[in-house]
């Protein structure tokens, strides 16, 4: 009864499993991963970074700008050269396959700034460091 807010059982049970793969305590897998209506492991995209941040893979994994329309994000993997990636509203409009009144209630159109955000961080932990996320992806990512 006490996990009741997280899912089912087996729900809790597999977002602990994901945390656990990653060295991560059971409440923390709790607050950062789900389980979406397929049945599809997803974490946040403030855990990918941080993921990233804590390998020691990465020299520096942050924000370069942030608007209502896009996100930017830049990293350095050791001694390669920087890498930055942009993500727009316009570039989710077009992945965007439910219908346009879904897209009217998402939360591309209430939060749109911070939806670029987790997407930026979690496309470009995904695009550098794969060994480090292993492969999870975001729930905005999902949508």
């Amino acid at each position: 009864r006490a996990l009741s807010g997280y899912g089912t059982p087996g729900s809790v049970l597999a977002v602990m499993l994901a945390g656990r793969e990653l060295g991560l305590g059971a409440m923390v897998s709790l607050r950062s991963f789900y389980v979406s209506g397929e049945g599809k492991i997803l974490t946040s995209a403030d855990l990918l970074a941080g993921q990233v941040l804590s390998s020691g893979k990465s020299r520096y994994f942050r924000p370069v700008e942030r608007t209502a329309e896009s996100a930017t994000y830049e990293t350095q993997r050791g001694d390669d050269p920087p890498f930055r990636l942009t993500y727009t509203v316009a570039e989710a409009k077009a992945a965007w396959t439910k219908t346009e009144d879904s897209w009217k209630k998402s939360n591309w159109v209430k939060t749109p700034a911070d939806m670029c955000v987790a997407r930026c961080k979690a496309k470009l932990a995904r695009l550098i460091y794969p060994d480090v996320v292993g492969g999870f992806y975001s729930p905005e990512e999902m949508e």
